[in-house]
């Protein structure tokens, strides 16, 4: 039912290969130069487009359309303004690139979508530039934002921030097309983005965030008010899908505008004929529902609401027929169709998640683990093993065998990292992220890296504790309390831990509390000395020697050498009397260092063993702290 064909879209615009508008994109007229008349052309633009999308259009068609139109007073805005601050020459001569991005890149405008544009200038700081961008950003929001009522998203990129993008503007960037300004200088800026575009690390987070928006979209295509954009089978599925085939193959935008994406497609992916017509014809549905949904709700809509899908029904030409309501045949045809993309793109994404992707420093990904992609990787830098665990933690990644062996090779060989302060960058890297630490640890110590890079802590792996509390070695104990401190930053934790993972979640440098975890106990080794105040002295050597500043070491320190104070107090004190306090206070005389002992405490008591941790002792340690 929902098919384009006899549907007359007049004339509709081409753009050619370079995404530069081609002769057949009308401009507007040429007397068409007061904003108050561009609105008014726009308003009537806007309303065309409205009634077409209840007249069941071609999805896609309309979408370009809109997006054509939006190009031409985007276009005649940019030469108005230039005229105005004494700019005579071509728009292709201007200092100035306008670039779309996103959607609005693609040409694939619903009728209340938002509008991402990015100015890119010549230089920073030129006056004249400066001028004209600002005079050219004011007439774009009185015109776009105040007239039409259109959501603009801006940006103003220089070519030198290209290398510092989140992962987000960078999808946007992946859509970049010029409408109107400077093409060579629009050129520059594409050849640097591409020249610092990381692929692996934006595949990599692309995936984690689609899987996530998936989830919290109900999990599934077929859900009772499906989610047209974000959900399972919708718009951002196909959308990710040419993204990723993009960064893996570093291909220009150009390459994949409109009908090419799907010739890319089966060039970079095995995949059947069919399954590229069933992408297609689901795009198509989608667009013709999603155009229709906006048009008439009046707004932005992506969630096609049960109060909705009958009155869709009608406007798309839906009719009963066999004793099958209208509602009901558009419904089945949507989830077939967000069905079949949410198969076929899954399948795309898991081909370029395991495809050999380049991680640097002499290391590849293939199949979600990490490998070696060269036989001299030991030789290039002596804290690759490292660098190697900042990437798996960062994205989750596995080593192959062959990897642990040159690494477990590297650990043996006796010779340290050639750059102690570029390791210590690393190992901070891995302390301080967001992401579990305790398993790339136990890796680390399981493999000898971190026994390598924190030799006091390797000593410690397997020794035995003296104490018959104790069921770990020293070392497999000192993991487990790093485990425990993982649990309170990420879950999942119990009701009764919750304060300290309040507590954990508020603390300004959690990297102290970690390395101060790993030399809690590395004193031990000695039998001579107190082991607190041996580790103390270790790990203010180890700190200094990763290059951590004086107040990081003080951190550390502290916490190694009265690991056991709160422990004590609680447990042996007569915490009713004044004296107590001021004596503990005399030597914890800082929130910061109570907090971290306090969470250092309980994780450390914790990993003694299944049953040291009682509510008694939880009580006690509460009440001191």
């Amino acid at each position: 039912m929902l098919s384009s064909e006899g549907y007359n879209m007049h004339a509709m615009p081409e753009y050619s290969d370079h995404g530069h508008p081609s002769s057949t994109v009308q401009a507007l007229p040429a007397d068409l130069i007061d904003s108050r008349d561009i609105v008014d052309h726009l308003n009537q633009i806007q309303r065309d487009i409205a009634d077409k999308a209840r007249s069941g259009a071609p999805g896609v068609a309309l979408a370009r359309q809109y997006s054509d139109c939006l190009d031409a007073v985007v276009t005649r805005l940019c030469e108005v303004c230039a005229a105005s601050v004494g700019f005579d020459g071509p728009l292709s001569a201007l200092p100035m690139s306008i670039v779309a991005t996103g959607g609005y890149g693609r040409r694939e405008l619903c009728p209340h979508s938002d509008l991402d544009i990015t100015f890119i200038p010549a230089r920073d700081g030129d006056p004249a530039i400066d001028r004209l961008v600002k005079v050219t950003f004011s007439a774009l929001m009185n015109v776009l934002m105040d007239g039409a009522k259109i959501e603009v998203g801006y940006a103003y990129r220089l070519i030198e921030d290209c290398g510092n993008l989140d992962h987000q503007t960078v999808s946007g960037l992946l859509d970049a097309r010029l409408v109107a300004g400077n093409a060579r200088l629009f050129i520059r800026f594409e050849g640097v983005f591409w020249d610092t575009f990381n692929p692996a690390e934006f595949i990599f987070a692309k995936l984690e965030e689609r899987r996530a928006q998936r989830i919290h979209a109900g999990g599934t295509p077929r859900t009772v008010e499906p989610q047209l954009k974000t959900g399972p089978g919708g718009l951002r599925d196909l959308q990710t899908a040419v993204w990723l085939i993009q960064a893996r193959d570093m291909l220009h935008a150009s390459s994949l505008r409109g009908d090419r994406c799907w010739e890319a497609i089966q060039r970079a992916i095995n995949i059947r004929t069919e399954d590229i017509a069933a992408l297609r014809s689901g795009k198509e549905t989608l667009f013709m529902v999603r155009n229709a949904l906006h048009a008439i709700a009046g707004q932005e809509r992506d969630q096609l609401t049960v109060s909705r899908q009958e009155e869709i029904a009608q406007v798309l030409g839906y009719r009963q027929a066999d004793g099958t309501p209208d509602v009901e045949q558009l419904m089945r045809e949507l989830y077939g169709c967000l069905g079949d993309i949410a198969r076929i793109t899954c399948a795309i994404e898991t081909e370029i998640e395991n495809s050999r992707l380049v991680m640097g420093l002499g290391l590849d990904c293939v199949d979600r683990c990490l490998c070696r992609s060269t036989p001299a990787l030991p030789t290039i830098d002596t804290a690759w093993p490292i660098w190697a665990g900042v990437l798996a933690q960062r994205f989750d990644l596995g080593f192959t065998r062959e990897l642990r062996e040159a690494m477990l090779d590297t650990a043996r060989s006796g010779v340290g990292p050639n750059d102690p302060i570029y390791a210590g960058t690393l190992l901070t890297q891995i302390l301080s992220s967001g992401r579990p630490i305790y398993p790339l640890l136990q890796t680390l110590a399981e493999i000898g890296v971190l026994g390598w890079i924190l030799p006091e802590f390797g000593i410690t792996l397997n020794l035995i504790p003296y104490d018959a509390s104790h069921e770990y070695t020293v070392g497999q104990h000192t993991l487990y309390v790093v485990q425990y401190l993982d649990e309170l930053r990420i879950g999942p934790c119990p009701e009764e831990h919750r304060e300290f993972a309040a507590i954990m979640g508020e603390l300004n440098a959690p990297e102290h509390l970690y390395m101060a975890a790993l030399y809690h106990d590395v004193g031990k080794y000695d039998p001579n000395n107190p082991h607190w105040e041996t580790g103390a002295d270790l790990a203010e050597a180890a700190c200094r020697r990763l290059g951590w500043d004086d107040d990081a070491v003080r951190s550390v320190v502290f916490l190694v050498r009265h690991h056991l104070l709160m422990s004590e107090y609680s447990r042996l004190r007569d915490l009713s009397l004044d004296e107590t306090i001021r004596e503990f206070t005399s030597v914890v005389d800082n929130i910061e260092m109570l907090r971290m002992l306090y969470v250092l405490t309980y994780a450390d008591t914790r990993a003694v063993s299944s049953g040291l941790w009682t509510q008694i002792k939880a009580r006690y340690l509460k009440e001191l702290y």
